[in-house]
């Protein structure tokens, strides 16, 4: 049979993707993907929800999660609450500190925050319900300096205990609940007021016979720029979420 002789075969239509799923340990994530191939939305979803979507595609009963700047990690904890670890880059930051009755503003050199969010998702989507721990780690990259084997420390700040944990005081996050990570953190720790409880917690060592005072006189002293040396060391990043968060 002559080449002129062959049918031709009819062009393959490729077949476009529009959502796939990751099965964790304790987490299912499913990503859907635009018309185009890119990607659209991540969710963290249940084993209903994975039925109802391969059921019809075109049904919107799921709640897709945009990503997110800032986000490293998203994923749930032991007793099924939203947690999400976020990176804030090094940059100098003015930060209030009320003393006494008066508000002081102090401008320092804030080092890379990772910062973990507490989260309902009963909803559909997050709710912030709290910033439950803030840590600080080396360099000036923001994510490009944090790898499994980065070692965290207690950030420069009042209100911290020596554990990463933080003291929110009477500040309600529920005021930011609905906006992106980033900056719900900016609004509800950043941007307000610190006080001055908690002052001895971040220095690895402080009070009588310590470099420092407290965390306020390492402040001033130093400029606003604490070397992470004097500060109390954590675990690694990796040890974290290995602790907390299920990826």
């Amino acid at each position: 049979m002559s080449s002129k002789q062959r049918k031709k075969s009819p062009p393959v239509e490729r077949q476009k993707l529009q959502a796939s799923i990751d099965i964790f340990d304790q987490s299912i994530v499913a990503t859907r993907y635009a018309h185009d191939g890119q990607l659209m939305a991540r969710s963290l979803v249940t084993p209903e929800d994975i039925v109802k979507m391969i059921g019809d595609m075109r049904d919107q009963a799921i709640q897709w999660y945009k990503p997110s700047p800032g986000v490293v990690v998203f994923g749930t904890d032991a007793n099924g609450q939203q947690r999400c670890l976020l990176i804030r880059p090094a940059k100098r930051t003015t930060i209030k500190i009320e003393v006494g009755n008066k508000t002081q503003r102090l401008t320092i050199r804030m080092p890379n925050l990772l910062a973990e969010l507490v989260g309902d998702g009963e909803t559909g989507s997050p709710l912030w319900k709290k910033v439950a721990a803030v840590y600080c780690f080396a360099g000036s990259g923001g994510a490009k300096n944090l790898t499994n084997k980065t070692r965290l420390y207690v950030p420069p700040l009042p209100n911290i205990y020596a554990t990463g944990n933080i003291c929110m005081g009477s500040v309600s996050v529920k005021h930011w609940a609905k906006l992106p990570p980033a900056e719900a953190f900016e609004k509800a720790f950043i941007e307000t007021p610190f006080t001055d409880h908690i002052l001895s917690a971040p220095l690895k060592k402080s009070g009588r016979g310590a470099k420092y005072r407290n965390i306020l006189d390492a402040l001033k002293r130093t400029g606003g720029n604490v070397p992470l040396t004097e500060l109390v060391k954590l675990r690694t990043f990796g040890e974290l979420l290995k602790g907390k968060v299920k990826k």
